[in-house]
């Protein structure tokens, strides 16, 4: 480790902090350990936000934080898929895992020209959905979407919410432990989370003519 670790023996700094597991007994030789976590600290010393378990094997991983709480793009390996409607590049945000990850999965998506699809919270169509397969071994959290826009469809005189141009839609899944995961590594020890993502969309027809 090429950094300075604070040694906390009496576990001071972390009862100052307010992190102290307190589900391990004190007679147990783990006793004094924090949760898990970290801290997003700005430029200016500012918490900008904090990732902890309750588990002390349960970890956020650094590649998570970066992409959930900065946008980061981290160069990992992508898969493509085209429809009539979009494109979608599907990665993670890391690539080796131990158990007790948690982990980012992303969507990219590109909307064709002139391209919509209806966002979560409008009523009387389908919203897009993302849906990652519940499978033991795996826990699954749901996906988060970014803020949409309100678009006027003058030839039913609705507005409603929608996706267009570029969006990232999020989501976490955890990796148990090796016992609980071994059943879904293939031969190279490579883990595939299946998922599937539904969408209505809204062709150039119903948007006002120019």
């Amino acid at each position: 480790i090429g950094f300075t670790l604070l040694s906390d023996p009496e576990s001071e700094v972390i009862r100052k902090f307010g992190i102290l597991n307190d589900s391990i007994a004190e007679t147990h030789q783990f006793f004094g350990i924090p949760h898990p976590g970290q801290y997003l600290v700005d430029e200016n010393g500012v918490v900008q936000a904090k990732f902890f378990e309750q588990n002390y094997r349960d970890r956020f991983t650094t590649g998570l934080v970066m992409v959930r709480q900065l946008g980061a793009d981290l160069g990992a390996p992508r898969t493509e898929t085209e429809t009539d409607h979009l494109t979608v590049s599907s990665w993670a945000s890391d690539q080796v895992l131990v158990g007790g990850n948690r982990v980012a999965l992303v969507l990219d998506i590109d909307f064709k020209d002139k391209m919509h699809v209806y966002a979560p919270g409008v009523e009387g169509y389908i919203p897009v959905n993302w849906e990652l397969e519940e499978v033991t071994g795996l826990t699954t959290y749901a996906p988060t979407y970014p803020q949409s826009e309100m678009l006027h469809l003058p030839a039913i005189e609705e507005t409603v919410p929608v996706y267009e141009g570029s969006v990232r839609f999020l989501a976490e899944v955890k990796i148990g432990q090796k016992k609980q995961v071994t059943h879904l590594l293939n031969e190279f020890g490579e883990l595939t989370v299946r998922g599937k993502l539904r969408y209505q969309p809204i062709g150039f027809e119903l948007l006002p003519k120019k």
